[in-house]
């Protein structure tokens, strides 16, 4: 009996230094992935949705990733915007309205601007854009998201058949954490 216990001990303690080194593993090579990636001129620049503050405000990480995607733009990456993001709990407008009244403001034309107001999550963000690109004749687009959040939406592009790049703005000089870790999880266990 002890040395089943013993075995059991053993095996349950192999098993758990493999899931950390894994996690451990992941958790480095989102935060690698996310830094390196570059853009390449493009048919679309694809902002990922977040959350809607206030009243129609982009949150602050949805401002951030429309800062990124309007750089893009002014330097001639691409010359249209797909906006991703459906209306989420306690939001008043689609993240795609915010993300495009905001780019109004900014002086960009509603005329390349195409709206995903539809979206609840990642996969279904780019699944619709993806839709927008085939209805405009768009082949190559440039996601933009954020740094953790980038190797996720760039393996579901790739299970989509699209053709893309990427771009992350500011790069914060520590990672965050939490935001790493549920990309690992989601990575990891996420099916569609």
């Amino acid at each position: 009996m002890r040395v089943r216990f013993r075995n059991v001990v053993i095996i349950a303690g192999v098993f758990l230094v493999l899931i950390t080194l894994y996690v451990v593993w992941k958790y480095e090579q989102i935060n690698s992935y996310g830094r390196s990636i570059k853009p390449v001129k493009s048919d679309a620049i694809i902002v990922l949705g977040a959350a809607v503050v206030g009243k129609d405000q982009p949150s602050p990480v949805l401002q951030e990733r429309l800062t990124s995607a309007l750089t893009l733009y002014r330097q001639h990456y691409a010359s249209s915007f797909i906006l991703t993001g459906g209306q989420g709990v306690g939001e008043s407008i689609a993240e795609a309205e915010a993300s495009q009244r905001y780019l109004e403001s900014k002086g960009v034309p509603s005329a390349v601007m195409y709206l995903d107001n539809k979206s609840k999550n990642t996969w279904e963000n780019l699944f619709n854009a993806k839709q927008i690109m085939q209805k405009q004749g768009m082949h190559t687009a440039i996601i933009v998201t954020d740094f953790y959040h980038q190797e996720r939406a760039q393996l579901y592009a790739r299970e989509l058949g699209m053709n893309t790049s990427g771009y992350v703005g500011q790069i914060p000089p520590m990672t965050n954490p939490k935001e790493t870790l549920r990309e690992v999880i989601a990575i990891t266990l996420e099916r569609h």
